[in-house]
């Protein structure tokens, strides 16, 4: 064997192990939604540009996957265009790998919030103060929203007016549900009289209607997640096995080339866009504007 033919060897074994190691930082593992301690200043640095420790060393290792993925296809082609296309492909690939990812952490929280609801609704009945009910819900709060509700007791604790605390509270959800549930809390902060019970019920049994409808979008919208993954992992493969014929490559090397290829890779990325748009949905609007008025 030829010290480029192992050379080329090389360079595909590497672009293959970094495909591998980025679908499994992708897949992960599963966020444990307990409430976590407070985060450092590093912690909320990286969360102010939307990183975090765990995205932040996966991205060192995506780097270092790119650079030897970049050194290797440059060694075999002695093509800078084909190295630059493998890298950037290699550097792009969670964000094309996104929408493929079922998220259902939306959906976990709804259920969380509607059973609260309904532990909130069987404090009402027994005749607890609202202020006394809301405290007494933090130990047995869902753990996806503990963080939320621990929040909205210390701002009780810290003598802010209930209603305040409800927005706030609202704003920390940040869901339709969330804002139908302070709306009640919010009237029945104001008038004490009965009914808290029925009302909470009743919005716990639309949650519960919310989030199974949401569940059977979900579970539809697997078969579509599905054919993207394939078609982007498709396009990919096409792509990386394309920047290694050097004989297919070289022509894209001109001006007049580099132009072509430059509006085809906007075509793509622009169809991967759109289809993540698809995918994902459009943001939810909420019914309560914000405490800063946004």
């Amino acid at each position: 064997m030829g010290v480029g033919a192992l050379i080329a060897a090389l360079a595909g074994g590497a672009v293959i192990a970094g495909v591998f190691v980025i679908v499994a930082g992708i897949r992960g593992t599963e966020f444990d939604p307990a409430a976590p301690p407070r985060p450092s200043g590093l912690a909320r640095a990286l969360a102010a540009i939307g990183l975090s420790r765990q995205s932040s060393l996966g991205r060192r290792w995506q780097l270092w996957v790119a650079a030897a993925v970049f050194i290797l296809v440059f060694l075999a082609t002695h093509l800078l265009l084909s190295a630059a296309l493998l890298t950037s492909f290699i550097w792009v690939l969670p964000w094309l790998m996104a929408p493929t990812r079922s998220d259902k952490t939306f959906i976990v929280r709804l259920e969380a919030l509607e059973e609260w609801t309904r532990r909130l609704a069987a404090m009402a009945q027994i005749g607890a103060g609202l202020e006394q009910s809301l405290h007494d819900s933090l130990p047995t709060a869902p753990t996806s929203i503990k963080p939320a509700i621990a929040d909205l007791v210390a701002r009780l604790d810290s003598k802010m007016a209930l209603r305040d605390a409800l927005m706030y509270f609202a704003d920390d959800l940040a869901m339709v549900g969330g804002d139908t549930v302070v709306l009640a809390l919010v009237a029945a902060s104001a008038d004490r009289g009965p009914g808290l019970t029925a009302t909470l019920n009743s919005l716990a049994d639309s949650l519960s209607e919310d989030s199974a409808m949401r569940r059977e979008v979900e579970a539809k919208r697997g078969e579509s997640r599905t054919t993207v993954r394939y078609l982007t992992l498709t396009l990919v493969a096409v792509v990386g096995v394309g920047a290694l014929d050097t004989g297919y490559v070289r022509p894209y090397q001109s001006p007049v080339g580099i132009a072509v290829l430059a509006g085809c890779l906007a075509a793509l990325f622009g169809t991967f866009w759109w289809m993540r748009s698809l995918i994902q949905g459009p943001p939810e609007p909420r019914i309560l504007l914000q405490k800063d008025g946004r």
